[in-house]
């Protein structure tokens, strides 16, 4: 009988560009979702009357707060429902909390807001992610979160 041993294997922490590509996924995936119900709305109110497409400066501001709930609770949903949004699945990475954990709705509330924070000063928020060893950026170090690269599971032996 042979006996084996646990190692715990260091996760892979994920960088600026992975990331970087994952949320302009994830912007065009919710663009496009927002664009087809747009659209739908569209049509459904044309065949009930006359469509006006003057839009006044606060539908505009109302139109990029709507913008920013909905790409907000899509992140902190998939954050928590998945550990990780569709942009982040295709580039194979996830978010965990510091001790392991999914992601809590208040802690992704957090993150959204401190990503908010971070791009605010020139992206200076992010520039950590370049320097830190853990790849931890300022709405990373607030929410005690880390984005690392999925590992594939390991194959069972039958």
């Amino acid at each position: 009988m042979t006996g084996t041993t646990a190692v715990e294997v260091e996760p892979e922490f994920a960088g600026i560009v992975s990331r970087g590509f994952a949320i302009a996924l994830d912007v065009a995936i919710l663009q496009a979702i927002l664009f087809v119900i747009g659209a739908v709305i569209t049509l459904i109110a044309e065949a009930f009357g006359d469509v006006s497409i003057d839009i006044s400066a606060l539908e505009v501001v109302l139109g990029a707060i709507a913008w920013m709930i909905a790409f907000n609770a899509y992140l902190i949903g998939f954050w928590w429902l998945a550990g990780q949004t569709p942009g982040m699945r295709i580039l194979g990475i996830q978010v965990r909390t510091t001790e392991g954990g999914p992601v809590t709705p208040r802690r992704g509330l957090v993150r959204a807001a401190g990503m908010i924070l971070a791009a605010i000063p020139l992206f200076a928020g992010y520039v950590p992610i370049l320097l830190n060893e853990r790849r931890q950026g300022f709405h990373d170090k607030l929410a005690n979160t880390l984005v690392t690269y999925r590992r594939p599971a390991p194959a069972t032996r039958v």
